[in-house]
């Protein structure tokens, strides 16, 4: 059994992982930011409270972390989402659980899930973006994880879609994560409500709080115009980052994950539509396979491969 944690910006998932994939049981907890090491214990806390007694049936424990990640020395250079700078994260929970700990950026994770287990097995190269609390990216070449010298070379999500666009975490303006991220969809969502009282959006979400990435999705199905002008600009704001991206990788299919592509084909259809009217390209776009578990999935894969 492997232990595989998805670290996301909002909320932190661990898996009990089976070598064909399977995820026996997981649990998760709310991201609550403070320092950064008490995080890394913290993570280390739950994850011994997780697996309980029995040790010994525990090869060892992957984790998916966004942001800029040193593979071999256990440490995230950086992760503007949860505010984490040079944390040596694995050495910490390694102390606390007494096991081998490794560590991968989180997009990367996804595709490494998707290449092994998922969407990404039947094609020599694709691009995986996942559209979470931020957006990561993770690029299959030759049926191989491409990490570059380091993972800030497959940083898409802070390649510059407007020129000095809406800020970005990371500190720039106009990124890809700026637009295309749940954080970037939720904040259109809230901004679309309070300008229309009447919208159905209210009605999946009769709090601005409690808007999320689905919220103007489910509205829009309806018809609401509110909504469907809220969702048309998040799709045209991805198709132009995936054009953008294409030009410069040129892979057989891009798959998307994250808390968004739980929308499935009403997502990637649209976007591929859009596609086509932008640039007047034919871009293929699937949801991932394995949802919102191919963190979890991919972090463990480091102990089968």
């Amino acid at each position: 059994m492997i232990i595989g944690v998805d670290i996301g910006g909002t909320s932190i998932k661990v898996g009990l992982v089976k070598k064909d994939g399977t995820i026996i049981k997981k649990e998760s907890y709310k991201v609550v930011n403070n320092n950064q090491e008490k995080m890394a214990e913290e993570l280390g806390n739950f994850i011994l409270k997780f697996i309980g007694d029995d040790l010994s049936a525990i090869q060892g424990i992957g984790l998916a972390c966004p942001g800029i990640i040193d593979r071999q020395n256990g440490i995230c250079h950086t992760s503007p989402n949860l505010f984490w700078h040079e944390l040596h994260i694995c050495e910490i929970v390694q102390n606390i659980c007494k096991k081998e700990v490794r560590i991968i950026n989180d997009a990367n994770a996804a595709a490494l899930a998707e290449l092994v287990l998922g969407a990404g097995k039947d094609f020599n190269s694709f691009v995986m973006l996942t559209l979470g609390t931020g957006v990561g990216g993770g690029i299959v070449i030759n049926h191989e994880l491409f990490e570059g010298k380091d993972d800030s070379e497959t940083e898409l999500g802070h390649w510059t879609l407007v020129e000095n666009g809406e800020p970005c975490n990371c500190g720039k303006k106009g990124c890809i994560e700026a637009y295309c991220s749940a954080s970037a969809l939720i904040r259109e969502t809230k901004i679309a409500m309070e300008q229309n009282s009447s919208s159905l959006m209210w009605d999946f979400a009769d709090m601005l709080v409690k808007a999320n990435g689905q919220t103007a999705f489910e509205a829009a199905k309806l018809g609401d115009k509110s909504a469907l002008e809220v969702i048309n600009n998040y799709v045209t704001n991805l198709a132009r980052s995936i054009i953008k991206i294409n030009d410069v990788y040129h892979p057989e299919v891009f798959l998307l994950g994250g808390g968004v592509s739980l929308q499935k084909e009403h997502l990637t259809h649209k976007v591929e539509e859009a596609i086509m009217n932008i640039g007047n390209q034919k871009i293929r776009v699937l949801p991932s396979k394995l949802n919102n578990d191919s963190g979890i999935v991919g972090a463990a894969c480091l102990f089968l491969k």
